[in-house]
């Protein structure tokens, strides 16, 4: 193994680690590698797998997951299945009175 695939192995796990650490949030990241935000842009245009790790990061930090393809293929005209464990023909209300104010 070559020391320059070594050290390009070196670099990506810093780079992924350092965007986990900051989930997701590229000044941070660079902040914590000492580099700039041009050489943080230019390292993730030349690595299809660290834009694929921000994003992800990113989607988990608003919340996003995201879909698998093969959970895509869901059956849409099966109807969801009735609760029958409740007899009240009311609403159910989620909120608690302390959740309001």
């Amino acid at each position: 193994m070559s020391k320059s695939s070594v050290l390009d192995r070196m670099k990506r796990k810093l780079v992924a680690k350092a965007l986990q650490k900051s989930r997701g949030k590229v000044s941070d990241a660079c902040k914590l590698l000492e580099i700039s935000r041009d050489q943080m842009y230019r390292i993730l245009d030349k690595d299809p797998d660290l834009q694929e790790l921000l994003k992800d990061i990113r989607d988990e930090r608003r919340g996003i997951r995201r879909i698998d393809r093969d959970e895509r293929d869901i059956n849409l005209e099966e109807e969801p299945e009735d609760d029958q464990g409740d007899s009240d023909d009311e609403p159910e209300d989620d909120l608690e009175d302390d959740d309001l104010g």
